[in-house]
């Protein structure tokens, strides 16, 4: 009969963790003594216990250690070896016992329990959330990124840590622990270092990132730029990266790799913005103090986004600072900008709100006072667009957050012309004939806006697991009117005529998303989640009016459709050099009584081929639902958003990519 034995089981003091082996130094017997001898030296020593059976137990032999060594893996390695043992480790339990036959397997197996660490890391002075952070641990050669919240989570074996938290252009930190149980964590980092070199660096190493043809932009590094007008503009940079091409010189309008611009998905806090344009094209519509980052993927894209086909562009607002008040205000060559932002409960509640307005209108009325305007005919001439960014959020605790994001601009273009020439009586003398009075008025206004909310909502369900859930809505809306009126006075009669032409358009979206994204161990997560929307479409309405028709309207009945998505995607590493991103996409879109349905795979490949080299791939499907009718050239507020429906089916694409990357 073999009976089990175990020794030494004490209680382990709370919060006391259980090292490995390779960690643990003890002092080994001088002179040679038995199995169970050593193993209660060990004991008492450390806060392990041994268990083993008879046949250990029963073993006389005397066994001599290393007199050199106080590592306590190479003294067991070598007493295993002597005495023909294996032990099995997990947490503070080792059991002893006697090796199999023909042993190929490591003579110590430590099972070794893991915890998760983790939380956000956020910047020092505004506490904000730092996107693309790096969390290291030094002990396990391990680390995660965190993510557009700047959250992150790392699952380690249990004891000592060392993480080194890093973030470019910021002070990394090391933080030392033993790690004994699942662990929340806020971090912050200090982003106001001096250096006596600068080196400008990618913010990740390009060659480990399993996505291509992405691109991330922080707004500091856009404002290096140079400036046009005075004005820094994102898309202006986007412009200059590999792949993207600009439309007519001097404006913002984007075509990747031979798409068009409506071929690019364009999020604003998760909200779609469908008109990015300010003065025809020579702006954008994002105010760059109000923008903390942009993502731009060109290619291979992961399954949680669709409905575009060329690229994805997502920005990121400002969450405002927590700590302080802060606000700037700029008098430039074409607009003018003023930003407020700052706590209101210090550490848990922040806003920030921004605005800019250009003037050029205030300028252009006198130039036109002076060179156009006569006596019996007047000019009023105008353009100028504003923007408004407003965002507040709240942090419950440090594991749920709320957040609140508003944006609307508006451009307004205005032109009115104005005649009015007296009635003349006759001059005989002069041979002059009688003229009569004249009025002629033409106004020609213009404007296009958009106005975009989030409402999202944050939550660490487990150390593992982090859920966003948002609402949004957006809406992009197109007005013009010609209105004619003239009016010729006789002495008997008056004669009059009169038009007003009003033309408008635009598309408006409620939508509902929910993500979850799991990650079980390092290297290795989980995203899935769904999206339902809800669009209106106002195709054209024309509304007109004459004296001898006051009202008659021209118009196609604004077009309702839904658009659902669900998606899942793994990404995954396959040893120290080959990664993965493997997701499917499925969409439907119903408008008119038709449904199209559409499932798109993605995949995502990275093979190291060097410490600065690898060989990427990624092949995906994509399809678009919603077509942009517009005039060739310049980008026009004109342009018309139109559904998918029986008369015009969906834009499909398929991309596939392959590149080296090196750094």
């Amino acid at each position: 009969m073999t009976i089990g034995l175990c020794f030494g089981l004490s209680p382990v003091v709370m919060g006391e963790n259980a090292k490995p082996f390779r960690r643990v130094k003890v002092q080994v017997p001088q002179q040679a003594a038995t199995l169970p001898a050593i193993f209660t030296q060990l004991e008492q020593q450390t806060s392990y216990a041994f268990a083993y059976g008879q046949d250990v137990l029963s073993d006389e032999a005397l066994y001599t250690l290393p007199a050199d060594e106080d590592n306590l893996l190479v003294l067991l390695e070598d007493l295993l070896l002597q005495a023909d043992l294996v032990i099995y480790r997990r947490n503070y339990n080792v059991s002893v016992k006697k090796a199999p036959p023909n042993l190929e397997s490591p003579r110590i197996v430590e099972e070794t329990v893991r915890y998760t660490i983790s939380g956000y890391l956020r910047e020092t002075t505004s506490g904000e959330g730092l996107i693309g952070a790096t969390v290291y641990d030094e002990e396990t050669q391990s680390g995660v990124v965190s993510n557009t919240y700047g959250f992150f989570s790392l699952s380690l074996p249990e004891g000592p840590v060392a993480l080194e938290c890093s973030f470019v252009g910021a002070a990394a930190q090391t933080l030392q622990f033993d790690l004994a149980q699942d662990t929340t964590l806020t971090i912050t980092l200090d982003n106001a270092i001096t250096l006596e070199e600068v080196v400008v660096q990618g913010r990740y190493p390009l060659q480990e990132v399993t996505q291509m043809s992405s691109v991330h932009l922080d707004m500091e590094e856009v404002t290096q730029m140079p400036a046009f007008l005075g004005e820094v503009d994102l898309f202006k940079t986007m412009q200059l990266m590999p792949g993207v091409a600009g439309g007519i010189e001097g404006t913002s309008g984007l075509h990747v790799r031979g798409g068009t611009p409506d071929q690019n998905l364009v999020l604003l806090d998760g909200a779609p913005v469908y008109n990015i344009n300010h003065l025809f094209g020579i702006f954008t519509v994002f105010n760059p103090d109000a923008i903390k980052n942009m993502e731009m993927i060109k290619g291979g894209f992961p399954a949680r986004y669709g409905g575009r086909l060329a690229s994805v562009m997502d920005i990121s607002m400002k969450e405002g600072n927590a700590r302080e008040f802060h606000g700037v205000a700029a008098l430039g060559t074409i607009s003018s900008k003023i930003t407020l932002e700052g706590p209101i409960i210090k550490d848990k509640t922040s806003f920030i709100v921004s605005g800019r307005r250009t003037y050029a209108d205030l300028f252009i009325q006198p130039i036109v006072n002076i060179r156009l305007n006569t006596e019996d005919q007047k000019f009023r001439i105008g353009y100028f667009f504003h923007d408004l960014n407003a965002k507040i959020n709240h942090r419950f605790s440090d594991r749920n957050q709320l957040f609140l994001s508003y944006y609307g601009g508006k451009d307004s273009f205005f032109l009115q012309q104005v005649t009015d020439r007296p009635a003349q009586p006759a001059n005989p003398a002069q041979g002059l004939a009688a003229q009569p009075g004249y009025r002629d008025e033409v106004r020609l206004p213009l404007y296009w806006a958009n106005r975009t909310g989030t409402l999202r909502w944050n939550s660490m369900l487990h150390p593992k697991v982090f859920l966003h859930a948002m609402a949004t809505y957006s809406e992009y809306d197109l007005n013009t009117e010609s209105y004619t009126y003239t009016e010729t006075s006789y002495p008997d009669t008056t004669l009059s005529y009169f038009s007003d032409v009003d033309y408008r358009s635009g598309i408006q979206d409620y939508s509902a998303k929910v993500s979850l994204e799991y990650i079980p161990v390092p290297n290795h997560s989980f995203r899935f989640g769904g999206m339902v929307t809800r669009h209106r479409f106002i195709p054209g309405v024309r509304a007109v009016s004459t004296d001898w028709n006051p009202n008659f309207t021209l118009a196609e009945d604004s077009v309702g459709a839904w658009e659902y998505a669900v998606y899942a995607e793994d990404e995954l590493s396959l040893g120290s050099r080959i990664s993965a991103n493997v997701g499917l996409h499925y969409s439907a879109f119903a408008v008119q009584g038709v449904t199209y349905h559409s499932l798109q795979p993605r995949i995502n490949a990275r093979v190291l081929l060097g410490a600065r080299t690898s060989l990427k791939a990624s092949f995906n499907t994509m399809t678009q639902y919603l077509h942009l009718l517009n005039n060739v050239g310049v980008a026009l507020p004109t342009d018309m958003w139109v559904p998918a429906t029986s008369r015009g089916a969906p834009q499909q694409a398929i991309q596939t990519g392959l590149g080296v990357a090196h750094t």
